[in-house]
């Protein structure tokens, strides 16, 4: 994962793919993939996740840091997650990354890469 920052935007960069963490837009570095977005919820669940990467992220923790004060349930995370996967399924192809769930505790972002 790579952050780049120009100003107060960042964007990461998952393989080839580079995601805008301002607008959720995602761009793809080869000509097949048009542009797509992400929403912001899940935006930022990845970058609290990438910023924790290989350790887990309770779900409080996530619940608090991404929605703020706005009451959810654990389904809003959940649901989230599922987005989150699906993102990484279709834009990871080399699957550096893979989500998990620890039952009842919480999420991590683990790197498959060996170094």
């Amino acid at each position: 994962m790579e952050f780049e920052s120009s100003n107060t935007v960042k964007n990461i960069k998952i393989g080839n793919v580079e995601i805008n963490l301002l607008s959720g837009v995602i761009k793809h570095k080869t000509p097949q993939f048009k542009f797509d977005r992400v929403g912001r919820r899940e935006v930022k669940a990845l970058e609290l996740l990438l910023d924790n990467e290989n350790d887990i992220v309770s779900k409080l923790m996530l619940m608090d840091l991404v929605w703020g004060e706005q009451i959810v349930t654990e389904n809003s995370l959940a649901v989230a997650m599922f987005n989150l996967r699906k993102l990484l399924k279709k834009y990871d192809e080399k699957n550096h990354y893979t989500l998990v769930n620890v039952s009842g505790y919480g999420y991590g972002l683990y790197s498959n890469n060996p170094f």
